[in-house]
């Protein structure tokens, strides 16, 4: 069976990723720059964001960021909690 997520009002769904290098460098699993946020989904009140969007969330789990049930690696938070969405280039 299949779930699929349909955030509602300016709830946004993310995805949580553990990276065990940034930039050719090693990470300790509890860095934060282990860490990358995905945008899985979002309601329809964010206007800002795409599917995809790697992105910085601010907020603590179980208050303003909520695990989904039985989904280890997705989160739900109010698109307010989205600082910034993050570009890499080549340069």
């Amino acid at each position: 069976m299949t779930t699929i997520y349909k955030p509602r009002g300016d709830f946004v769904l993310f995805r949580v990723t553990k990276r065990d290098k940034v930039a050719g460098i090693a990470m300790p699993q509890q860095s934060e720059q282990s860490i990358e946020r995905t945008i899985v989904a979002f309601g329809p009140d964010v206007k800002d964001l795409q599917v995809g969007d790697k992105v910085l969330v601010c907020g603590q789990i179980g208050d303003s960021v909520v695990n989904v049930p039985n989904e280890r690696d997705l989160m739900l938070t109010r698109g307010s909690n989205v600082l910034l969405v993050l570009e890499e280039t080549e340069e």
